[in-house]
């Protein structure tokens, strides 16, 4: 047995450091040499950290853990100056753990042991074209949670982009062991319209009270989306010239006299072709200047509202651009301003992005001009 005794304000800082320090005299008996280090819990606490005060998660060799039995004595005063001291004794129980290997890891774990349950949703289950979905993963439970790492799977579907997730913990340790939640969000933008199915993953957790893995499967998820509102059909070019019209005097025909000057057919016939090229052409040449033209901004609109407006007006005009030689051949300019856009609207830092997106408007609507 090993005893500690300490005094003063700091006694029971001291008493810990002392504590941690005889920790380090535990040893392994009959363990397996050459054997992959694995993790192991004892009460929801486990030994190897610098700090007393914090238990963390430690990996061990397969074989039998001893840790010895501890004693302390503890001295201190009442308020009073005067106060006759007192002293406190605490010890421990010597503590034999066997530390097992572990089964090799299936696909789709990524760390966790203990009593864990992963779950998946995504948010808002309905968007427009051209927004993004929050798919968020969660895992929960009492187990190693601060050693897990992101999920190694994700549902996902083939015409989505995805961004790096990021994460937020509410991990609990106290007397009854290491609980809470790990969650970790991606932001999901589609390319496509309708509804979308991503598909089901399945991950692991390691079950260490049954010794082997518990494989869970989370989704399928579905998200609608909305397609884009059509664009508005254009209004009959009225570019037509028009002759100013001769007064007809009161009491006179407007009739040509008979025996008048008669109408050359080359007027005749130029005047059809005239109207069948303002007609015909001027449509084609309002639509696409519809197509390509952007929205206006507005009034205290901020850097990523602007880079959304722009996404959604880039998207509907490449649809068309596409599907013509010229728009195939800037595919790879379109995509690099689709992603600059997107780091505005999705990732942003504490720049002024102002700047930015007055650069990213000019680029994109020459980009529209060269389509």
């Amino acid at each position: 047995a090993h005893a500690i005794e300490t005094r003063g304000p700091s006694r029971f800082a001291d008493a810990a450091h002392a504590a941690r320090e005889l920790a380090g005299d535990f040893h392994l008996v009959a363990g397996q040499d050459g054997a992959e280090a694995q993790p192991f819990l004892v009460g929801g606490f486990a030994f190897g950290d610098e700090r007393p005060e914090a238990p963390e998660w430690a990996a061990f060799p397969p074989g039998r853990l001893v840790l010895p039995a501890v004693d302390a004595r503890i001295g201190f005063r009442a308020a009073g100056v005067f106060a006759p001291q007192q002293v406190v004794e605490r010890g421990t129980q010597e503590i034999t753990v066997e530390v097992s290997l572990r089964p090799r890891a299936p696909e789709g774990y990524s760390g966790a042991v203990g009593n864990l349950q992963y779950s998946a949703k995504i948010e808002p289950t309905t968007i427009d074209f051209g927004e993004s979905a929050v798919l968020s993963i969660e895992l929960a439970g009492a187990g190693n949670l601060p050693l897990v790492e992101a999920p190694a799977l994700w549902p996902s579907c083939s015409g989505c982009e995805s961004y790096p997730p990021e994460e937020d913990s509410a991990v609990i340790v106290d007397d009854t062991g290491i609980h809470g939640a790990r969650t970790w969000r991606t932001t999901l933008v589609p390319r496509e319209w309708g509804e979308i199915e991503l598909e089901p993953v399945t991950l692991a957790v390691f079950d260490p009270s049954a010794g082997h893995y518990r494989q869970q499967t989370v989704g399928p998820l579905r998200l609608v989306v909305n397609p884009p509102p059509p664009t508005p059909a254009p209004s009959p070019a009225d570019e037509s010239a028009s002759e100013p019209s001769t007064p007809v005097e009161e009491g006179t025909s407007p009739v040509p006299a008979v025996g008048g000057a008669p109408v050359p057919w080359t007027w005749i016939l130029g005047a059809l072709v005239l109207g069948l090229l303002v007609g015909g052409v001027a449509p084609i040449i309002a639509a696409r200047r519809r197509k390509t033209a952007l929205p206006a901004r507005r009034t205290g609109e901020s850097p990523a509202e602007r880079a959304r407006e722009l996404q959604v007006a880039l998207e509907r005009w490449w649809l068309d651009a596409r599907m013509r030689s010229k728009g195939k051949n800037l595919e790879e300019e379109m995509q690099q301003v689709r992603r600059d856009l997107e780091e505005v609207r999705f990732a942003p830092s504490r720049a002024d992005h102002t700047e930015t997106v007055v650069d990213l408007e000019e680029r994109l609507r020459g980009l529209m001009r060269r389509a």
